[in-house]
């Protein structure tokens, strides 16, 4: 009896080790968010790289300190339905486009992918998520975005002909 016990905590302790070490060497964010509390029970260490507060300093917070009034609105929106959708027996993954609140003030725009799930302990609906860090992506689409409208415009508005065609064929595009 000793002998399996012993090695049941080995596995254990093996399990939590592993699991900290993912949940502490992801970039991504892993996070746990209690509904009816408006708490975060969970974050990662890896929130420290997104917006420079530690778990426990977003955990003893509000959503309101790390979303900006925008995506706090969104949220407020859409999670009445989404938690009809989970007790109506509906599970799926949620995936939005949200805004963080750095701790000096900047915006870091976030991918956040959800699930809902009923706590065993207490019986509450829980909030699973993670949120990826898609500042880079954003900024490049909209610097493609200006860019398309100010050829669109240069086309639109030159009152010259122009043609566009490929270099070595000379085919029109």
């Amino acid at each position: 009896y000793v002998y399996k016990k012993t090695q049941y905590q080995i596995k254990i302790e093996n399990s939590e080790k592993q699991y900290r070490l993912v949940s502490e060497n992801v970039s991504d964010v892993i996070w746990v968010f209690e509904i009816i509390s408006r708490k975060f029970l969970y974050v990662s260490p890896s929130i420290y790289k997104l917006i420079e507060k530690t778990p426990d300093e977003v955990m003893k917070g509000t959503i309101e300190d790390i979303l900006t009034l925008k995506s706090f609105q969104y949220m407020e929106k859409v999670l009445p339905g989404r938690i009809m959708e989970f007790q109506s027996g509906i599970k799926k993954d949620y995936v939005d486009e949200l805004e963080n609140i750095h701790k000096s003030g900047k915006i870091i725009f976030v991918e956040i992918i959800s699930n809902y799930k009923l706590s065993e302990e207490t019986g509450n609906i829980e909030v699973y998520g993670i949120t990826r860090d898609i500042t880079e992506r954003k900024l490049a689409d909209e610097k493609l975005r200006e860019n398309e409208e100010r050829y669109r415009l240069l086309f639109e508005h030159n009152p010259a002909p122009m043609l566009v065609y490929e270099r070595n064929s000379l085919k029109m595009l």
